[in-house]
């Protein structure tokens, strides 16, 4: 399988497999798998602020679910898997350079600070929002 296309940002794409944010492809990857595999449940260090922000939901687990379907499909979206941005909906199909990935964690941290955010949007940006800022570097916690 070939690395995917990433975008410059100058309409150009270029073939690279080093990085996705400022995160190596392989940690994003892994990120990606762990949360697959567990279903979903953050296994980085980043999972004590997952279990602060959705413990005492009388949701039945759904705050939990919507969390880690954010993150999922931020880290699927940024390895160029499928799927459109989770925030923003921009089209995917290419890994996003720094800058794409950057306005989208600033769309998701707009959506959170909006007071009437429904609460299963509320969960999942949050998903979003911790798994890319983990890609842009503002936080060293994994989802």
């Amino acid at each position: 399988m070939s690395p995917p296309l990433r975008s410059t940002g100058t309409g150009e794409e270029t073939e690279t497999e080093a990085h996705i944010g400022v995160r190596p492809m392989a940690d994003v990857q892994q990120a990606y798998t762990s949360l697959t595999v567990t279903g979903g449940a953050p296994t980085g260090s980043g999972a004590g602020r997952h279990a602060e922000a959705t413990d005492g939901a009388s949701d039945g687990g759904r705050g939990r679910e919507l969390y880690a379907s954010g993150a999922l499909d931020a880290l699927r979206w940024a390895l160029a898997r499928g799927g459109s941005a989770p925030v923003t909906g921009a089209r995917g199909g290419l890994v996003p350079d720094l800058h794409t990935l950057t306005a989208e964690v600033d769309a998701a941290a707009v959506q959170l600070d909006d007071p009437v955010c429904p609460v299963d949007a509320r969960a999942y940006t949050l998903g979003a929002h911790e798994a890319l800022a983990w890609l842009c570097g503002h936080t060293d916690e994994r989802p």
